[in-house]
């Protein structure tokens, strides 16, 4: 009797965990087919380098100091629009100190990083 019942919990805790794990699978599925796209295309930072078709906003940190320092060089604020992407820049900020945000291209105060 007692093997009995311990095999029935040992069953009903691997249904338990099948399950839960079948759960756990199918939402990252879910939710990986919903991140692409998910960010509105205007809402992007200083410039990428090329356009951004699919959607995304995250660049890399080559991409936004390449953006920055081209802004610089032509002058470029947030509120003009990037004749590169088509975009407009809305702000600049650190990527190390994200909370801040700034009007001007410049090299951040806080880190030896454009930002």
């Amino acid at each position: 009797m007692k093997t009995k019942t311990t095999l029935s919990l040992l069953l009903l805790g691997a249904l338990l965990g099948t399950a839960g794990y079948g759960l756990y699978f199918i939402g990252m599925q879910r939710g990986m087919g919903m991140a692409p796209g998910q960010a509105p295309a205007q809402s992007a930072n200083a410039g990428s380098t090329a356009p951004n078709t699919s959607g995304s906003m995250p660049q890399s940190i080559a991409q936004g100091e390449e953006a920055t320092r081209r802004h610089i060089a032509a002058g470029i604020k947030a509120g003009d629009l990037d004749p590169v992407t088509g975009r407009t820049v809305l702000h600049y900020q650190d990527p190390m100190v994200p909370g801040n945000k700034f009007d001007k291209p410049a090299k951040s105060p806080f880190m030896d990083m454009m930002l």
